[in-house]
């Protein structure tokens, strides 16, 4: 290769590097000057207002109840045609409960059913009841005795034209009436539909049993913690509740309550006072205090707070005055936002 030649590859090769040391150098010479070109973070706030801090969740109120009275039919055969006994409802004495064969068979209150049909002649303390439950439906002027008479009789009679039976009062079949008990029956579900056969000593319903206790499940059924004092606000009534359980006073508000329970509110019996602030405003220290950062002329200072309950990107606390100027970004503008 002649000289000339080797030249001339050299000039090329200068040609080439130079540039790309020109920018090495710009870029090493100006470093500095572009670093003091950067935008510094700016310090966001914002005013904190007291609030009322309720704890307020949505709850699913579960009663638990005492298993329920039966209600039975006494001997009756054939066809239900008419039923008039639906889950809540409040069966009375004297009201028509369902129809078999297109005649009605009427509630009763009383201590003891009915054990025998009666006829006239028969005698005993079970003339007296029947008796006693003509004159209270108003259907006999008065009773004192316990032999089956004309005067049981003419109540008797009035009894089957009122449930739709034709008779001269000379028999009292039991399996008119339907006994509720010694007051009245509140039904929970019903075990008969129209149409259905019946042969005999058939269990017609069962009662509502008594709330022993209701608690509190979120709706997706996971649990909640609710300790202290609280209250619950329903559809249509409002029950007190101590550490997760409706108080024993408040537990017949709940009386109707179907067993797949119903949704409410459930909130602080006495509401707190606190802020909401951005979570990004509270900070932790090393032994896992909690603190703000509160704005004080130009400059910050940190604040303990209590975080009590946080929602999305918003911490609920205790701890600050209203009006609080409060840093949101303190990481991004502090050296050491940790609480002291």
């Amino acid at each position: 290769m002649d000289r000339n030649r080797l030249v001339t590859i050299a000039a090329l090769i200068a040609m080439i590097l130079a540039p790309i040391g020109f920018l090495v150098w710009l870029r090493v010479e100006t470093r500095d000057q572009l670093s003091e070109l950067e935008a510094s973070p700016m310090p966001l706030t914002a005013e904190a207002k007291l609030v009322s801090l309720d704890e307020s969740t949505v709850a699913i109120a579960l009663p638990t109840r005492t298993e329920g009275r039966t209600l039975s039919l006494a001997g009756t055969g054939g066809t239900v045609t008419s039923i008039l006994l639906s889950p809540g409802v409040s069966l009375g004495d004297s009201e028509p409960v369902l129809e078999i064969d297109r005649v009605s068979r009427l509630g009763y209150v009383a201590e003891a059913p009915f054990h025998r049909s009666l006829t006239v002649g028969d005698r005993g303390q079970d003339v007296t009841a029947l008796g006693g439950l003509l004159v209270k439906w108003g259907l006999l002027a008065d009773f004192d005795g316990e032999v089956f008479d004309t005067r049981i009789r003419t109540g008797v009679e009035a009894l089957a034209e009122r449930i739709g039976v034709s008779s001269d009062g000379r028999f009292f079949d039991r399996s008119w009436l339907v006994w509720l008990g010694p007051e009245s029956f509140v039904v929970g579900e019903t075990s008969i539909r129209v149409g259905d056969a019946l042969n005999g000593f058939e269990a017609i319903a069962r009662e509502v049993g008594e709330v022993t206790e209701v608690t509190f499940a979120s709706p997706t059924g996971s649990a909640l913690n609710l300790s202290g004092q609280r209250v619950f606000v329903g559809p249509d009534f409002t029950a007190r509740v101590t550490n997760g359980l409706v108080t024993e006073d408040d537990l017949d508000l709940f009386a109707n309550t179907p067993s797949e329970g119903i949704e409410g509110l459930i909130r602080l019996a006495i509401p707190r006072y606190g802020a909401r602030v951005a979570s990004t405003a509270v900070q932790v220290g090393p032994t896992g205090s909690t603190c703000v950062w509160v704005q004080e002329g130009t400059e910050y200072s940190p604040v303990p707070v209590v975080v009590q309950a946080g929602r999305a990107s918003l911490s609920e606390i205790e701890g600050l005055e209203d009006g609080a100027i409060v840093l949101i970004n303190p990481t991004a503008v502090l050296d050491d936002a940790s609480c002291p």
